[in-house]
């Protein structure tokens, strides 16, 4: 049996037992009562199924039809509201509003007051662009309706989704008179400005709504953040803040807009100068200072993170309330390659701060710069060590000790890594915690060509942990050990020596034996061979090396079950050249139309929509 084979029946033999598993957790099914329907019911049970039959012709695109079958229900029953809804919809979509516009002026002669119908046909109006009727449906439903902010509300919304700019903002301005609140329909005069792409007074128009009433608080922050989001506005929207702010010198609101304005506009002295006014607004005691750092951290904006972080080192500010800032001052050096100065806070942090929530945090963070930074992995284990083991805080000692035992595998220590590993595995402790522990010491008896073992203890984890993270990797890596073991046992031994040179960090060495799989001709490890490599080489920057490896598996091997992920890494690398995202975009169209069944199509709907969105406008 091929690997292809015999991975995809796996995959649906693993399905069946989940959906088995869980149909046996559903209760056994209650006797229904016997109830007889009445004459009532059963007019009711019809009509509820020609409703249905009403809504798949539609669903077929039948509208003709289903408009024939929706008006002689309309006939038997005029007051029902469901039937009523769908022959309008079906109208509009044939075009007929002559007809859509009878029946709801039928109707509203029986129901004058039904609001329902009086907005379906301002709608209707609206879309005919007749300026005459517009006018004439706006008028009827004030008329209907006197003295209802909420009606007035409603007609400006149409009106400015249908592009009557005009007429909307005549009627935010008679309606502020009629009902005597000068900010009213805030919001919608803020719309209507950023429609005409008058941004200044838009964000006037928001600021009002903002700070005079709670409710809107929220949708005026979210639309500012959005204006604040599109390149063309910034600098009208830090004008308009200015003006704001030369009549109101200490509003924090706008000032925290501002600053945000700032940043976006990569004004960042700007910024910085919003945040020390704020901060003396809120007695010096820091926090608009650390909530500036902070935002700048979390865009990874690490330069900026560094400059606050130094201006606050100076000040004379009780540190305690913001002792945060540290971090994020240490991880922004390390994010610069300051790695020297990164470690010299964290060992102030761990010398001088009372906690050892933050001690061992420290060390820890010491210990990873020694290890993935500077590649000192002695020294990095005197720091794991300490966090593991001199302070009494869960989460980082588990860190710390899942390092040490990484270590050991980078030295080929695979004994001591087992002992490590399986040390941090915690009876009904986190689930994750247990897969990431059981799937290390299943690669380690990998690493030592202990295949049988290996493979007990990936189908173990797929057991144990059937949507874990690493469950498709244990699938894939007990299908090789029994396609490979007998028909292909040289392949699978160096198969198992690349990948254990890849986590002891020797690149040289696991090219060497990932081409002599290659070199040696079909197998079932030859195309995972080859996308490995591509994977290699595209992880160290050799993006040409790595096309060329596909390119060849395309050539030779593109049937091979693990051709599509050498695809998508294709399309990955395309993707991040312009001159050739369409060719990105074609190679994610063909993935998902031919192979939908893989477990990283939403990997490539998403790709896929960022590249089309990307696409400039033609």
């Amino acid at each position: 049996m091929t690997m292809n084979k015999c991975l995809s029946i796996f995959i649906f033999i693993l399905f069946l037992t989940l959906s088995f598993s869980a149909f046996g957790q559903v209760e056994k099914p209650q006797r229904v009562p016997d109830f007889r329907m009445g004459g009532e019911d059963k007019d009711r049970r019809a009509e509820f199924d020609d409703l249905i039959l009403a809504r798949q012709l539609m669903t077929r695109g039948a509208y003709l039809s289903a408009v024939e079958f929706l008006e002689d229900m309309y006939a038997k029953d005029p007051s029902r509201r469901e039937t009523v809804s769908l022959l309008l919809d079906c109208y509009l979509h044939l075009k007929a509003a002559s007809k859509a516009e009878l029946l709801l002026q039928r109707l509203l002669e029986k129901y004058p007051l039904d609001y329902e119908y009086h907005i379906r046909l301002f709608e209707l109006y609206l879309q005919s662009g007749v300026d005459s009727t517009v006018e004439k449906q706006i008028n009827n439903m004030l008329d209907k309706y006197p003295g209802n902010p909420d009606i007035y509300r409603t007609i400006i919304i149409k009106l400015l989704n249908y592009g009557f700019n005009d007429r909307a903002l005549s009627m935010i301005e008679s309606g502020r008179v009629r009902f005597s609140n000068p900010i009213l329909f805030a919001l919608e005069r803020a719309a209507l400005f950023e429609n005409r792409g008058d941004y200044r007074n838009a964000v006037k128009e928001y600021y009002t709504a903002a700070v005079s009433d709670s409710l809107l608080r929220t949708e005026a922050d979210r639309k500012l953040a959005l204006l604040l989001r599109y390149p063309g506005a910034i600098d009208e929207v830090i004008g308009s803040l200015k003006s704001i702010l030369d009549s109101l010198p200490d509003d924090t609101y706008a000032m925290k807009i501002l600053q945000e304005a700032y940043i976006r506009a990569d004004r960042f002295e700007d910024a910085f100068g919003v945040s020390i006014q704020l901060d003396s607004l809120q007695k010096n005691d820091g926090r608009e200072l650390f909530r500036y750092m902070r935002n700048c951290y979390l865009r990874k904006m690490y330069e900026q993170v560094i400059v606050m972080a130094e201006y606050v080192n100076e000040k004379n500010i009780e540190k305690n309330e913001i002792s945060q800032y540290r971090f994020y001052y240490a991880e922004a050096l390390e994010g610069v390659g300051r790695y020297r100065d990164a470690i010299e806070v964290y060992r102030s942090i761990k010398d001088k701060y009372p906690l050892n929530r933050d001690k061992a945090r420290a060390a820890l963070e010491i210990g990873n710069i020694y290890r993935y930074d500077m590649f000192e992995y002695d020294t990095a284990r005197i720091y794991y060590d300490s966090a593991a083991w001199s302070f009494n805080i869960g989460p980082t000692r588990f860190s710390a000790r899942l390092e040490l035992a990484r270590l050991n595998i980078l030295k080929g220590q695979l004994d001591s890594a087992a002992i490590g590993f399986s040390g941090l595995l915690v009876e009904g402790g986190e689930a994750e915690r247990n897969e990431l522990v059981s799937y290390n010491l299943a690669m380690i008896m990998f690493y030592q060509k202990k295949f049988g073992e290996a493979d007990l203890a990936f189908r173990k984890i797929i057991a144990d942990f059937p949507r874990g993270y690493y469950t498709n990797d244990a699938i894939i890596n007990s299908l090789i050990i029994r396609e490979a073991q007998s028909s292909y046992p040289r392949a699978l031994h160096l198969y198992a020596e690349a990948v254990y040179y890849e986590a002891r960090l020797m690149p040289d060495s696991l090219v060497e034996k990932y081409k002599e799989i290659i070199s040696r001709g079909q197998s079932s490890l030859t195309g995972l061979a080859m996308l490995r490599l591509a994977e290699h080489y595209y992880q160290f920057h050799d993006t040409s090396a790595a096309l060329g490896v596909i390119n060849q598996m395309a050539e030779s091997y593109g049937d091979d079950y693990f051709f599509p992920y050498a695809l998508k890494l294709k399309g990955e690398i395309l993707s991040q050249n312009p001159d050739r995202s369409d060719e990105a975009a074609e190679i994610y169209r063909d993935l998902l139309q031919n192979f939908n069944s893989y477990p990283f199509t939403g990997e490539i709907r998403e790709a896929l929509q960022i590249l089309e969105n990307a696409r400039p406008a033609s």
